[in-house]
């Protein structure tokens, strides 16, 4: 039997929530100066780290994949 949080994070209120997330994530990330990019990879990594990967959509992927291998 599933778990009441395993159910919540199949919703599609919950991906969609989490994409919107990691979208905004993005988006400030593109938007920062350097220091505040430092700052942030640590959050972003964390983020994309607790979310099933294969729910994402193909842009967040390689944004989360540059991140984490200092691309970004």
């Amino acid at each position: 039997r599933a778990t009441d949080a395993a159910v919540f994070k199949e919703s599609e209120q919950y991906n969609d929530g989490m994409i919107r997330d990691l979208e905004n994530l993005q988006m400030q990330y593109m938007q920062a100066d350097d220091s505040h990019k430092d700052a942030l990879k640590d959050i972003i990594i964390h983020r994309f780290e607790v979310y099933d990967q294969n729910r994402l959509p193909p842009n967040l992927w390689r944004f989360y994949q540059d991140i984490k291998s200092g691309r970004q």
